[in-house]
């Protein structure tokens, strides 16, 4: 499973989840725009939320999760995740 980043965490967390679960391919991305050339390939997108746009999620042909690590959701392309979901 192919995990994508659109950010990049302190190194201990990404050792820490490289280490564990290494049947996993983890892309650490430091911003979205770095993280777009590895779009098609994720199977789940790990992100803060506000810097995912439609176009990301129509390019994300693979994609089976996305895990908002942050609070609010108000930012996140709904009607495209739905096109995708439906």
């Amino acid at each position: 499973m192919n995990i994508l980043f659109t950010f990049e965490p302190n190194q201990d967390f990404q050792q820490h989840f490289q280490s564990t679960y290494q049947d996993l391919h983890w892309t650490f991305a430091k911003s979205i725009r770095e993280a777009e050339k590895r779009l098609s390939d994720a199977e789940v997108i790990v992100t803060y939320g506000e810097d995912l746009r439609d176009q990301h999620i129509e390019q994300a042909t693979n994609l089976k999760w996305i895990m908002v690590v942050s609070a609010g959701l108000e930012k996140m392309p709904f009607a495209s995740i739905q096109k995708k979901i439906f």
